[in-house]
């Protein structure tokens, strides 16, 4: 696929989504490695975070209902910034949407697998949901190089970072109270498998220190996506609509900080009975 400058030519559009503004990280990734020739439109479903202590059926039906957004106004691939629905959604129903879909989980099993040296330990924090699942540690665990596997729930990280607490004594006494036991293993890898937890990256390294790697599933989905779209010839600079279930005016102040913009953010509120009617279109 080449993206080039051509008058009235329609240029790609890509859904990204999560429950709130912790996919915002693999928002910033895709915008600084694709800055041009793309309209992306990012789904925060605030109104219901967290999605990781929620019943699994309840959050399918919350995705059903995205999934079908995007397909109403018309996107041409989607990139799941979200470890819980990832988690939640089979292979067959990723591979037989409309358009391509883009998953959190894959590409970073792909370049563990390519850079997990001999006898290497891996952990994982994520949702009460995503580790359940277990999809990490089911997809490597058939990788004759990891020694170990240790998981672990972090429900308390998403309402941190939502409340903009990513650092102070607060932050650093819950992440204390999550981790002592992935510091006492002392785990090769660690696998942030919530893209909110993302904002928490300092103080958790800080906490493990230097002989555990912090891998982030965000730098690695948006390389995916570049691949997909191949070649881009246009100067015409991306752009970014955002739809929210929640408050639109609380979003885009966190939005704004987050992603350092200095353009005025476009967001609009999506009410939650009206996202239910575009199953039915």
């Amino acid at each position: 696929m080449i993206i080039k400058d051509v008058e009235g030519l329609q240029r790609i559009r890509i859904g990204v989504y999560d429950s709130g503004i912790g996919g915002l990280t693999v928002l910033k990734q895709l915008l600084m490695k694709i800055p041009f020739g793309i309209d992306f439109f990012y789904f925060a479903d605030t109104a219901r975070l967290p999605y990781g202590s929620k019943p699994q059926e309840m959050v399918r039906g919350f995705i059903s209902e995205i999934l079908s957004f995007f397909r109403h106004i018309n996107v041409d691939a989607i990139v799941t910034a979200c470890n819980t629905t990832d988690s939640l959604l089979t292979e067959a129903e990723k591979n037989n949407l409309w358009v391509p879909f883009f998953s959190i989980i894959d590409p970073t099993i792909h370049y563990l697998r390519n850079n997990v040296s001999d006898k290497n330990s891996i952990a994982i924090i994520g949702t009460e949901v995503t580790i359940k699942r277990s999809v990490y540690l089911r997809k490597l665990i058939i990788d004759e190089n990891i020694s170990g596997i240790f998981q672990k729930a972090c429900p308390l990280f998403v309402p941190l970072v939502e409340e903009g607490l990513s650092d102070g004594e607060l932050t650093e006494w819950i992440v204390t109270y999550y981790l002592e036991e992935i510091r006492r293993i002392s785990p090769n890898y660690l696998i942030l498998g919530c893209t909110h937890y993302s904002y928490l990256k300092t103080v958790i390294e800080k906490y493990l220190g230097n002989g555990t790697q912090i891998i982030d599933p965000a730098d690695h989905v948006s390389e995916k996506v570049i691949e997909w779209i191949g070649k881009i010839e246009t100067t015409k600079k991306s752009s970014v609509t955002f739809y929210v279930t929640g408050s639109a005016e609380d979003f885009k102040r966190k939005a704004s900080l987050l992603l350092e913009s200095s353009d005025e953010l476009v967001v609009s509120h999506v009410e939650l009975e009206k996202l239910g009617e575009f199953i039915h279109l």
